[in-house]
This record gives C-alpha cells, structure tokens and sequence, in this order.
C-alpha cells in the first residue's frame, strides 16, 4: 500500500510557497505515494498548475477556529500518513495532533523565519505579537517530527535563531521546471524590453520587500558596473 501523503496550505494564491508546493508534490512519484493537498480555502493561480492525479479538498472560509476543525475533520477522515504544513504551521500540528490518527507532520520552511518576523510588510500591530509568534514557533519545531528547509541558510536561521537541532532538518532545494523555463525563454519580450535586454543581464525575481534584501543587490551591481556594462532588471 501506497504511503498516503497530504501538503496543507492557506490556498495557491501567488507566492513562493504556494509554487514550490505545487511542483514538489506533482513531482512525488506518484506510484509510490499516495498524494493529496488540503487548502483552508479554495483559491489561487497555482491551482490550474496541480497535477490532476492528486486529490484535493479545501475547507470553507470561516474564523481561525473553523478552519482548524475543518482541517481537524478532513485528517481525521482521510488519516494521511504524512502532513506536510509550508504556511500555518502550528495550526496545521496541533489540528493533526488534535485528530489523533498518528500522521508524522513535517514544516517545509521557504524563506528564514527571522527575517518574517522583521519584515515590515507584515505589519506587526504590536512588538509583543511578534514576540508571541517567535515562542510559539520555537515550541511548533520542536513539536513537529521533521524539518525541511529550501536552504543552508534557512537552516541556519532555525537552528541559530530558534533553537532548532540541525540533526532535525533536512535541506531539500525547490524544483526547477526545466520545460516551463525553455518554453517562456521563446516568447517575445516586446520592443521597449527588446532595446534594453542587452546581455550581460541580471535578472532578480520576488516580492518589493524587505526580506528580500534589494538594496544589497544594487549596490553590488554599482560595484560591478565599475567593471562590467551590466543590466539589471527586478520582477516584483
């Protein structure tokens, strides 16, 4: 019998996240796991791009305390041998704990968890709402049975900045899809690009936010300008 393996997620709406997961789990072989993915609610872009052997299911949008019953509900019913969470990480263990079915549940963190608790997009209304977040996170790691990080650095940041046992963390890189790059590489960028696109070019994509450290980024390229007629382009 196949391993029964299930990604939970807010929805697919765009973001880093949401794309990794989708392109792990339509990568999962699935001859040999049983996959499914559970959202809180049903939406996003990233849904057209979810192989359609994978089963879905998504619960209803309501208040914290429905979604965490809904999602109670759903392991309780379905009884994955694994529950992998990549957002809403303690809502996600302690709803699994909660539905007493024995799932090992793992966090896939993507970005360091440091620098969410920094980022001034998120808007902390309050200094000690992140305090309050950093110890409820230190206790969900040490909770959850696995870690997998997208980096070395984002291990780093767990293991220095919380605690966490490195013995405990697996470092799994994101997927590329390959076809999808060579498929996009071929279409026209259009006149006005078509004129600056001269090589060599540096291209950055990610979200206009702190986290992601652009100002590092064009400084180094003032550098490098000093030694190379280099373009950079930034895709927010």
């Amino acid at each position: 019998m196949r391993p029964r393996i299930c990604f939970v997620l807010p929805s697919l709406n765009g973001g880093g996240a949401e794309r990794a997961a989708v392109q792990i789990l339509n990568a999962l072989d699935g001859s040999r796991w049983n996959r499914s993915m559970y959202l809180f609610e049903r939406r996003g872009p990233y849904l057209n791009d979810l192989d359609q052997t994978i089963a879905l299911d998504a619960g209803r949008d309501g208040s914290r305390l429905q979604r965490w019953n809904a999602l109670r509900k759903y392991l309780r019913a379905e009884r994955p041998d694994v529950v992998v969470s990549f957002l809403s990480y303690f809502t996600v263990l302690t709803a699994a704990r909660a539905a007493g079915v024995g799932s090992r549940i793992v966090f896939n963190q993507q970005t360091p968890m440091s620098g969410f608790l920094r980022d001034a997009d998120y808007q902390w209304r309050h200094p000690w709402h992140r305090r309050a977040f950093g110890v409820v996170t230190r206790l969900g790691y040490r909770l959850a049975d696995a870690i997998v990080t997208s980096s070395v650095g984002v291990a780093d940041d767990l293991v220095k900045q919380f605690g966490v046992a490195r013995e405990r963390i697996r470092v799994v890189h994101n997927p590329v899809n390959l076809d999808a790059v060579d498929r996009s590489s071929r279409e026209p960028l259009g006149p006005p690009f078509e004129e600056m696109w001269k090589h060599p070019v540096v291209v950055a994509a990610g979200r206009l936010a702190d986290a992601k450290n652009y100002p590092l980024l064009i400084e180094a390229i003032a550098l490098l300008r000093a030694h190379v007629p280099v373009r950079l382009f930034i895709l927010g």
